[in-house]
C-alpha cells in the first residue's frame, strides 16, 4: 500500500541560489519534524544547468531522504508539470507549493501558510503580500480576474506569489483535466481552487521579484491565455459586455499600458479566433 503523507512540500526550482535552496530545505524539514507525523519534500527541477543540478543533488543527498530530488523526464520540463508529477508520485492529505527562490521564509510564515489547511479551517491558503502587487498580479491577473472571476478576485488579493497550500483533494481536482503545463497552470490552480473551496489569506511582508513584465513576455501571454480559457469554459465571456478598457489600461506607466493592452488584443485573437500571434 502506498504511504500517504500528512503533507507534501513541493519546491519548484530552476537555477536558484545554492544557499537559498539549502536554507529553505533545512527550514521546512525542521518545521515539519516538529509539526507533522509524516511528510515529504520534493524539489522539482525545471531544467537547471549541470552545475546547479550537481549542487542540488549534493544538498538532497545530505537530507536523510526527507527531501527528494527529481529531474523531470519531459523534453521541456516546466514548473506545473513538476507539480503534477509530484502529487502523482507522493500521496498526501495536504500540499504546500513554495518557489525555491523565496528568501524570507520563516517557521511562523510556514505555520500561517499550512496551519489553516492542516487544521481543516480552509481548503486553500496563500499570502496577502503587504507590498503593492508585482506586475504579473497588478497588470495581468487582478484586472482580468476582476472582469471574469470577481468572486475569486474578492477572495484573493495577490494570486501569483509562488506560495500556496491546498487540500490534496482540491489540488487534484484543479489539475485533473485541461491543465496547462506552462505558467498558465499556476493561475488555473488559483481560479479553480478558489472557486471550489474555502480560502485563507495571511499577512506577508513582501516578495522580491526582480524581472519586469517586459522580460516575461511568454509568461504574461500564458497567464492571459489561461484566464481567458477558464472564462470561456466557465461561460464568463458575457462579462465582456460590461468591460471597460480602463479596467486594464489604468495599471502602471505608459509603456506598461501599451504592453498590457496589446497583449489583451493579441491573446484574445489567439484564444477566440485561432489567429497566430505576432507578439
Amino acid at each position: 500500500m502506498t504511504e500517504r503523507f500528512e503533507i507534501l512540500w513541493i519546491l519548484p526550482n530552476l537555477n536558484e541560489k545554492f544557499e537559498v535552496i539549502k536554507g529553505n530545505l533545512e527550514l521546512i524539514k525542521k518545521f515539519s519534524l516538529n509539526r507533522f507525523k509524516s511528510f515529504k519534500i520534493a524539489v522539482m527541477d525545471g531544467g537547471s544547468t549541470k552545475e546547479n543540478l550537481v549542487n542540488l543533488a549534493n544538498i538532497v543527498s545530505q537530507s536523510n531522504e526527507m527531501a527528494l530530488f527529481l529531474v523531470l523526464p519531459a523534453l521541456r520540463p516546466t514548473k506545473n508539470k513538476g507539480i503534477f508529477d509530484a502529487i502523482q508520485m507522493f500521496k498526501s492529505e495536504n500540499v504546500a507549493i513554495i518557489d525555491s527562490d523565496c528568501e524570507n521564509l520563516s517557521e511562523n510564515m510556514l505555520e500561517s501558510l499550512i496551519g489553516p489547511v492542516a487544521n481543516n479551517i480552509s481548503d486553500v491558503s496563500l499570502p496577502k503580500v503587504k507590498k503593492t502587487g508585482g506586475r504579473a498580479n497588478r497588470l495581468i491577473c487582478n484586472p482580468l480576474l476582476s472582469i471574469f472571476f470577481p468572486e475569486v478576485r474578492n477572495k484573493i488579493s495577490y494570486p501569483l506569489s509562488g506560495i500556496i497550500a491546498l487540500k490534496s483533494k482540491v489540488l487534484d481536482k484543479a489539475i485533473k483535466e485541461n491543465y496547462f503545463w506552462d505558467w498558465g497552470g499556476e493561475i488555473q490552480i488559483i481560479i479553480r481552487s478558489a472557486m471550489a473551496g474555502r480560502v485563507n489569506e495571511f499577512e506577508f511582508d513582501k516578495l522580491d521579484k526582480t524581472r519586469g513584465i517586459s522580460s516575461k513576455k511568454d509568461d504574461a501571454r500564458q497567464f492571459y491565455r489561461a484566464i481567458l480559457y477558464e472564462a470561456i469554459v466557465g461561460g464568463r465571456l458575457q462579462n465582456l459586455k460590461t468591460f471597460k478598457s480602463d479596467q486594464i489600461g489604468n495599471f502602471g506607466g505608459p509603456y506598461e499600458k501599451y504592453l498590457v493592452n496589446y497583449l489583451v488584443i493579441d491573446v484574445i485573437n489567439e484564444v477566440l479566433f485561432n489567429k497566430k500571434s505576432n507578439f
